[in-house]
């Protein structure tokens, strides 16, 4: 649950800078905040965004690395996402992302 929600964070953080509408029709599908009974409605898109990033394991570089080639390989338009992704500032929307994800974790164990 901890890597989705991470992914998810850092996406939701870049749509406020991207304004890409692809982005905003790929974060209404996957929002956690959309699930009913606490469960994903895809289990398999779930399990897709799950297994993009280990962070316990990776590296911010890592995590960045695979986040904007699991983007890339989208049919979407979603340029101007990864390049934020694949800027400095990503490591400022990780430790937000770390910080939210804690939170949903801890109201919702």
């Amino acid at each position: 649950m901890k890597n989705y929600l991470i992914c998810y964070y850092i996406l939701q953080q870049v749509m406020f800078e991207t304004l890409e509408e692809d982005l905003s029709v790929l974060l209404t599908k996957i929002s956690p905040e959309l699930w009913k009974n606490g469960k994903p409605a895809d289990k398999a898109l779930f399990d897709t965004w799950s297994s993009i990033i280990d962070a316990d394991k990776m590296t911010p570089a890592q995590m960045q690395t695979e986040l904007s080639a699991k983007l890339s390989e989208m049919d979407m338009s979603l340029e101007k996402t990864i390049s934020v992704i694949s800027s400095d500032s990503f490591e400022y929307y990780l430790s937000q992302a770390y910080e939210r994800a804690e939170e949903y974790l801890g109201e919702y164990k």
